[in-house]
């Protein structure tokens, strides 16, 4: 698994992710890079060889406040510790690094 922060967005691609995730039919690809360039302060993507099979991405208010939102994970690639196993922490780690470097309050919740 190949984690990337602000990859070239496909928008076919993580539609058809986001349709798996949430279990609806994709009908039309959205707009998500168009969207996410306007909307997002930054984004992240797990990758399976060049396949996107896990997504996030923290939007912003247009002020001071800004919160993660759209976290989708390939049904098929849920539940196996992907996103626990050590070896892929340090390129999470850049990604809340450059989450954090960001001057915003983060609305975030943990369980």
């Amino acid at each position: 698994m190949d984690v990337r922060v602000r990859f070239a967005v496909n928008d076919q691609a993580l539609s058809y992710l986001h349709s798996r995730a949430f279990g609806y039919a994709m009908t039309t690809p959205q707009p998500w890079a168009q969207r996410l360039q306007r909307h997002s302060l930054t984004w992240v993507g797990a990758f399976d060889r060049d396949s996107l099979i896990g997504f996030v991405h923290a939007c912003w208010d247009g002020g001071s406040h800004a919160f993660v939102l759209d976290t989708a994970v390939d049904p098929d690639h849920q539940r196996q510790g992907r996103g626990n196993r050590r070896r892929h922490w340090p390129r999470s780690r850049r990604a809340l690094d450059h989450l954090g470097s960001l001057d915003h309050r983060w609305s975030l919740r943990q369980r």
